[in-house]
């Protein structure tokens, strides 16, 4: 959280976690991740953080317990295995 918030210059940014609608779909996790995050990017929309606790406040993350319809510039997807494994993609949307 105070990586993402550093990383962030302090904003008020959403953090979307899909396993709570979805479950975990292991291999499958960072393809709907990913997925995901571009029809939010296409939307401009961003999705609900459902059958989640509410963040601590102290951390400062913001999961938007309902769909939240705003701008939408750029994703960040990460992912990780319960073997250690990890990856990011950073997406932006597209503009003519």
């Amino acid at each position: 959280a105070a990586a993402l918030r550093e990383l962030l210059g302090g904003a008020r940014v959403p953090v979307v976690s899909l396993t709570g609608a979805v479950g975990n779909c292991f291999a499958g996790t960072g393809g709907l991740a990913l997925a995901t995050a571009c029809l939010a990017l296409h939307r401009q929309r961003v999705p609900a953080s459902v059958n989640s606790a509410p963040a601590n406040g102290k951390l400062g993350l913001h999961l938007p317990a309902a769909a939240e319809s705003r701008p939408v510039g750029a994703a960040l997807v990460q992912g990780f295995s319960h073997t250690g494994q990890s990856g990011a993609l950073v997406l932006k949307r597209y503009t003519e």
